[in-house]
């Protein structure tokens, strides 16, 4: 299973994300954001008590963090890792399920490790993404767009919002505040012109 964080809302790791028994579970970040996964505990299960369960975070093929609960006696562990590339989650609980809490931020907030690109390869290719796609596109900001309410997808917003982002200097200058809040205040006051002028 892939866990888009923006697409399933930004707040998700928040309230908690379930691991099930028998799921590889990965974790898709925007570039630009990272998430501290702060706890892991375990859910309902029928292991026995003070069975151990391995729990591990993996970056490509190599596992970066493994951590050990235990039914009952220890179903809780405290993590300080911060990531900002794709990641996969996995545990050997034979039924049952797994909690992370977390939170994303634009930047790195705790002094713990940062996993950035490995190869010089994989920069290079960001950065000639970069420089071919110089102006947003629509995709771009409507996935900052579409996670506030009153702008979900089925909403009078969001197709307003579809009209705006019809000009490359609007989604360009959506773009350029660092806060996606300031960014909807930006959109709102392009809409509110917008059905002035109609």
């Amino acid at each position: 299973m892939t866990y888009d964080v923006y697409a399933n809302s930004y707040h998700g790791f928040d309230s908690g994300v379930e691991v099930r028994s028998g799921e590889a579970f990965e974790v898709k970040l925007r570039l630009g954001r990272y998430l501290h996964i702060k706890q892991v505990c375990l859910g309902e299960n029928k292991e026995e008590v003070g069975a151990p369960v391995i729990v591990k975070i993996s970056v490509g093929d190599k596992v970066v963090e493994e951590v050990t609960l235990y039914n009952r006696k220890q179903p809780l562990q405290l993590l300080l890792r911060v990531y900002n590339k794709k990641f996969e989650i996995s545990h050997t609980l034979s039924s049952g399920s797994v909690h992370f809490i977390g939170s994303v931020t634009k930047k790195p907030i705790y002094i713990y490790d940062v996993f950035e690109s490995d190869t010089e390869e994989e920069e290079e290719t960001t950065k000639s993404m970069q420089t071919s796609n110089s102006t947003p596109t629509t995709k771009e900001c409507m996935d900052i767009v579409e996670c506030f309410p009153g702008f979900e997808e089925d909403s009078l917003g969001y197709l307003q919002a579809l009209h705006v982002f019809l000009k490359p200097s609007a989604r360009e200058n959506f773009m350029v505040p660092k806060a996606d809040t300031t960014k909807m205040m930006f959109l709102k006051m392009l809409i509110q012109e917008q059905t002035a002028n109609n």
